[in-house]
C-alpha cells in the first residue's frame, strides 16, 4: 500500500502509513516464515527479538548518514511520493517477532500494534540517542539490544 501525504493544522503535509500490524507474515502467502517463528523456542522467541534491536543499533551506528537521512526531515518529501519496496524491513519483522513471544509463553497476551509501536519507538529511540551521543545510549550495542529487547518483553508482561 502506497504512503500517501495528508494535510496537517499548519498545511504543511505529513505522511500516512499502513498500520504495521497489518505487514506481519500471512499464512497464505508465507506460510514458512510463520510456523518458523510461531514454533520457536523461548530462547529462540527472546534471541529473535534481541536480534532485531541489535541489527537496527548496529545499522544506525555503522551507516550513520545513511541512517540520518531515512530518518530526517528530508526523507519525508521522498516517503510522500515513493512506492514502497517489494522486500521486507526491520519494522515489517517486529509484529511477527512480538507474536512469537506470546505463542512461547514469555508473554501472557497477544501483542497488538500499540505494542509494536511501543517495541519500535524503543529500539528508534535508542539509535537516535546513540546519535546525539546521550552518555546512557553509549554503551556496547549487544549489551544495549539486550537491555531494550527486556525492557520491552517485561512492558508486555
Amino acid at each position: 500500500m502506497p504512503l500517501s501525504p495528508r494535510p496537517t493544522s499548519k498545511g504543511s503535509r505529513s505522511i500516512s502509513s499502513p498500520p504495521v500490524w497489518a505487514s506481519r507474515p500471512q499464512p497464505s502467502t508465507d506460510t514458512s516464515a510463520v510456523v518458523k517463528i510461531y514454533s520457536a523456542s523461548v530462547t529462540d522467541a527472546r534471541a529473535r527479538l534481541e536480534g532485531l534491536a541489535h541489527a537496527y543499533l548496529g545499522f544506525a551506528d555503522h551507516e550513520p548518514a545513511l541512517w540520518r537521512l531515512m530518518f530526517g526531515s528530508q526523507a519525508a518529501a521522498y516517503r510522500a511520493t515513493a512506492h514502497p519496496l517489494a522486500r521486507r524491513n526491520s519494522y515489517d519483522y517486529l509484529p511477527a517477532a512480538l507474536m512469537g513471544l506470546h505463542h512461547c509463553g514469555v508473554v501472557s497476551r497477544a501483542p497488538d500494534e500499540r505494542d509494536a509501536l511501543f517495541a519500535w519507538s524503543a529500539v528508534h529511540g535508542t539509535a537516535t540517542l546513540r546519535a546525539g551521543r546521550v552518555p546512557a545510549a553509549l554503551g556496547p550495542v549487544s549489551g544495549l539490544a539486550s537491555d531494550v529487547a527486556d525492557r520491552v518483553v517485561r512492558s508486555l508482561r
